[in-house]
């Protein structure tokens, strides 16, 4: 498997041995007798190695996708190797389900001089007259270093509470999970409050998620929300994300999309336009059926991605 990066001038080969070991080698930096290359190994150090397949014919395969090599075995997860280290490619699921609790008004004055109330802050209306209901869920993705987002979390528990004019707006005490070692961020969604400013619980507002903010590190697990309805974001789909399919066994690149086949599969996937590790749940093509046996191999040229089964050839074209 062959990577390119800086329109060539660095180079590397990378391949598999009989035995499984994955080794990458740069021949501008590498001695030109007796080395094997560099052992691949993950950010922790850990050695990686690859399946085998029994076939002859057909060994892992690979797709290059800018300066990033991604190569998989049919068995396990995709690896990806951007000529420094090797990183497991997507996610191997959604994100862990976050905790959130109801706390009171931090404070009600600031520290100057002299003290400026602070009563405007926090979730929810107040008023001197009428107790103001609110309920808000919270859902979390990762995100790791070449921008590909996670499944989203399960929904939190509902976080309610009620503004009185004795205390004020409250606020929401988020546990953040915290991601595996190529997450390098978490991004929050929250809901709409499920109470109109009636006071009346509106059906359907606690299953609708918004962008919230971003936790640019994969350390604090503790945030105190009082981003108020009216600055959430755009509203997200769920269905949007998703990790690489089970048993990837052929990657090919076609018009700004990774395309992927599993082991006995009769359907071919693909991700998100410019996406490569970020898969929507929903983005299957099945290709003829199982009478015509898996997919055995893909290629893509300008205009068409070619998909060939055991016994027939298909020709995926992409209009947008």
């Amino acid at each position: 498997h062959l990577l390119y990066q800086h329109n060539g001038s660095r180079r590397w080969l990378v391949y598999v041995t009989a035995s499984g070991a994955l080794y990458a080698y740069n021949p501008s930096t590498a001695a030109r007798t007796g080395s094997p290359g560099d052992v691949a190994k993950d950010r922790t150090g850990a050695t990686l190695t690859m399946a085998q397949m029994s076939t002859p014919w057909q060994r892992a395969q690979s797709a290059c996708w800018g300066d990033w090599l991604y190569i998989c075995d049919g068995v396990g997860r995709v690896l990806v190797f951007n000529g420094y280290y090797w990183d497991m490619a997507g996610w191997a699921g959604p994100a862990g389900t976050p905790s959130v609790t109801a706390m009171a008004h931090p404070q009600t004055i600031d520290s100057g001089t002299p003290p400026i109330p602070l009563e405007n802050i926090g979730l929810g209306p107040i008023s001197a007259t009428e107790d103001f209901k609110y309920a808000r869920r919270y859902r979390f993705s990762f995100l790791n270093d070449r921008g590909a987002e996670s499944p989203l979390s399960a929904p939190s528990d509902l976080c309610y509470f009620t503004n009185t004019a004795a205390d004020g707006a409250h606020f929401a005490k988020v546990t953040a999970p915290i991601g595996p070692p190529s997450c390098v961020a978490r991004r929050v969604y929250a809901t709409q409050s499920s109470f109109d400013s009636a006071n009346v619980q509106v059906f359907g507002r606690d299953t609708q998620y918004y962008y919230h903010s971003d936790l640019p590190d994969n350390v604090s697990s503790v945030f105190q929300d009082g981003l108020d309805d009216a600055y959430l974001g755009s509203q997200v789909d769920p269905t949007q994300f998703g990790s690489f399919p089970a048993g990837t066994k052929y990657l090919t690149v076609f018009k700004d999309r990774m395309y992927a086949a599993g082991s006995g599969s009769s359907s071919v996937y693909y991700s998100r336009k410019n996406g490569p590790e970020v898969w929507p749940v929903n983005n299957e093509l099945p290709v003829g059926g199982d009478k015509l046996g898996p997919v055995t191999g893909m290629y893509s040229t300008q205009n068409v991605c070619i998909v060939f089964k055991a016994r027939k050839t298909f020709l995926i074209v992409d209009d947008g």
